[in-house]
């Protein structure tokens, strides 16, 4: 067989799934090859497959940002980030179909990695390009997950968990859409009722 023979054949099974519906794209992602992520991404593979891994359904951003190891904002990353979102921007607002009903920034705001600020930029930027093509639904920054939590109330759970008050992530979260401020997830609590006393003053400052 030809080595265009060969290329070809590759070129055909990109969207390929297993017994997982991982499609190659998935398998890149899960392992953190980004070159072969890269690869895939320019050959055409469909970034709008979901898998079933662990049963949760999830998209290629949420699998690369849930198996990111290290600081969120290095430079290959970010540029892969910003890559695949402005090739396919609605993955932002996309939620696992069968898990806990995660958008990928769900997740980010659940990692313990540091360096957030850049990745919630890009997935901004993806956001209002959906909205300028008249998307009729919610903005990732106010989607409520199986526990009624929003991106912001997970930033401040994390900043309960780590004990330190993440200013410039929740900064970033009410800047980009302030609506989330007043939801309440299934226990009835709103973003402000998971602050510790000792933070909810910096909170206040950071709205006003």
């Amino acid at each position: 067989m030809s080595l265009l023979g060969i290329t070809e054949g590759i070129c055909d099974l990109k969207n390929c799934q297993d017994y997982q519906e991982n499609t190659p794209l998935h398998i890149a992602a899960i392992n953190m090859d980004i070159d072969m992520v890269r690869a895939l991404v320019n050959i055409g593979a469909n970034l709008d497959i979901k898998n079933l891994e662990d049963s949760n359904g999830r998209n290629l951003l949420h699998i690369l940002i849930n198996n990111k190891r290290g600081a969120l904002d290095d430079d290959s990353f970010v540029g892969l980030i910003s890559d695949v979102i402005s090739e396919y921007p609605t993955l932002v607002d996309q939620t696992d179909v069968n898990g806990d009903t995660f958008t990928p920034i769900h997740i980010l705001l659940r990692s313990s990695e540091i360096g957030k600020i850049p990745i919630l930029n890009i997935c901004n930027q993806g956001n209002l390009e959906i909205q300028k093509e008249g998307a009729r639904y919610d903005p990732p920054w106010v989607v409520q997950n199986a526990d009624g939590n929003t991106p912001l109330h997970e930033a401040l759970i994390m900043t309960t968990k780590a004990h330190a008050f993440t200013e410039d992530v929740v900064s970033w979260l009410i800047y980009f859409n302030d609506g989330s401020i007043g939801l309440r997830n299934k226990r009835g609590d709103t973003p402000f009722h998971l602050l510790k006393d000792d933070t909810r003053k910096s909170f206040n400052f950071t709205i006003c």
